[in-house]
C-alpha cells in the first residue's frame, strides 16, 4: 500500500472492534449490559473482519482499527492480526478490557487501559501504537494526561456537541431506574472544537485531538451504523463534506455480522440498527460508501494524517 503525502481532501476509515462486548440489548421491561464473551470475539476475528479486510483488499484503501488489547491477544486471533499488518493497515487502541466507565474509574485502573493495551498491541503486532478511542467515546482530562506521557499522538474519542453528552446524562439517570444498572457513562464535555485540534501540549510533545463527525446545527453522530442505506448516507455526508477538513468513516465490527446465520447473530440494540438488510446488501451498501470516500478524498490512516499534517502545522 503506497505511503500517502500531506492528503489535501483527507478521510479516515476507522473500525472500532469491540467484540460485542459493553452492547446493549433490551431485557425485559429495560436494558443489561453484555459482558465478554468469547464466542462473540471469535466471531468478530475469524467471521466479521475478514469479511472487512476483504472489502478493503478490494478497494485498495487503508483503514485504522482501535482493537481491545485483551480481546486481540486471544491465540485464535494471531492469522488475522498477520493478515492486517502484512495489509498495511493501522492498529490503535481502544483500551485493555473495554470498561465503557472508564472515566470513573481509579487512577491506576484507568492508567493500566491505556498503558497495558498499547504495550500488548505493540507486541503482538510489531507496530507502533500511536492512537486512542475510548470505550464508549470515554474521554476526559485525565486519559488525555496519560496518553501524553506514554507516547499517544492522538485520540479520536470526542463526539462534538450537545447531543450525545446530553444522551448519556439521560440514560444514565433512567438506566438504573428501569433496569437496576448505569448502561452508559459520562464522556469529553460538549463544548469542543468539531475540527482537529492539538488538545493537550507539553515539552514539545503533542497530542491531537480527531473528533468524530457531527452534523451541523444538530450535532447527529455521523457514526456507520446509523446509516440505513446509501440514501442517508449521501445526506448526512453531504451535510458535513464540506464543513469539516476530515472526514471520519467510522465503523463497528458487528456490521459485518452475517445476521441471517443463528451461529453468527448476537443481538443487541446496536446490532437492530443493522439486522433489517441482508449480509450482502450491507457490504454492497459499505462498498459503495468507500469507494466514494475513495474517489472524492485521499484516504489515510489516523496515524499518517496526524504525522504528516497535524505535527507539522503550527497549529490545528
Amino acid at each position: 500500500m503506497p505511503e500517502p503525502q500531506h492528503p489535501s481532501r483527507p478521510a479516515l476509515i476507522t473500525i472500532d472492534v469491540d467484540c460485542m462486548h459493553g452492547h446493549t440489548a433490551k431485557h425485559r421491561a429495560g436494558r443489561r449490559q453484555r459482558g465478554r464473551e468469547d464466542r462473540c470475539i471469535d466471531l468478530s476475528y475469524q467471521r466479521w473482519l475478514p469479511r472487512y479486510l476483504d472489502l478493503l483488499a478490494e478497494l485498495g484503501l487503508p483503514s485504522t482499527f482501535f482493537l481491545v488489547a485483551d480481546f486481540a491477544r486471544q491465540p485464535g486471533n494471531r492469522p488475522f492480526l498477520q493478515r492486517l499488518v502484512a495489509a498495511g493497515h493501522e492498529v490503535a487502541s481502544h483500551s485493555l478490557t473495554h470498561r465503557i466507565e472508564l472515566c470513573t474509574l481509579p487512577p491506576e485502573e484507568k492508567a493500566r487501559e491505556v498503558i497495558d493495551s498499547k504495550k500488548i498491541l505493540e507486541d503482538l503486532t510489531g507496530q507502533e501504537v500511536v492512537g486512542f478511542r475510548g470505550p464508549g467515546y470515554a474521554f476526559d482530562a485525565d486519559i488525555a494526561r496519560l496518553l501524553l506521557e506514554n507516547g499517544y499522538l492522538y485520540d479520536s474519542s470526542v463526539v462534538p456537541g450537545y447531543l450525545f453528552p446530553l444522551y448519556k446524562k439521560v440514560r444514565r439517570w433512567f438506566d438504573p431506574l428501569v433496569s437496576g444498572q448505569a448502561i452508559v457513562h459520562p464522556n469529553a464535555p460538549p463544548k469542543v472544537a468539531r475540527v482537529p485540534y492539538i488538545i493537550l501540549e507539553e515539552s514539545g510533545r503533542r497530542l491531537v485531538e480527531l473528533p468524530l463527525n457531527v452534523l451541523p446545527l444538530v450535532p447527529y453522530p455521523f457514526i456507520s451504523h446509523v446509516f440505513t442505506g446509501a440514501k442517508k448516507f449521501r445526506l448526512m455526508y453531504g451535510l458535513i463534506r464540506k464543513r469539516t477538513p476530515l472526514v471520519i468513516h467510522a465503523l463497528h465490527d458487528f456490521e459485518f455480522m452475517n445476521c441471517g446465520h443463528p451461529e453468527e447473530y448476537v443481538q443487541s440494540q446496536a446490532v437492530d440498527a443493522v439486522a433489517g438488510q441482508d449480509l450482502a446488501t450491507r457490504l454492497a451498501m459499505q462498498r459503495y460508501i468507500l469507494t466514494t470516500l475513495g474517489r472524492e478524498r485521499q484516504v489515510v490512516t489516523a496515524r499518517e494524517y496526524v504525522r504528516q499534517v497535524m505535527e507539522t502545522a503550527t497549529g490545528c
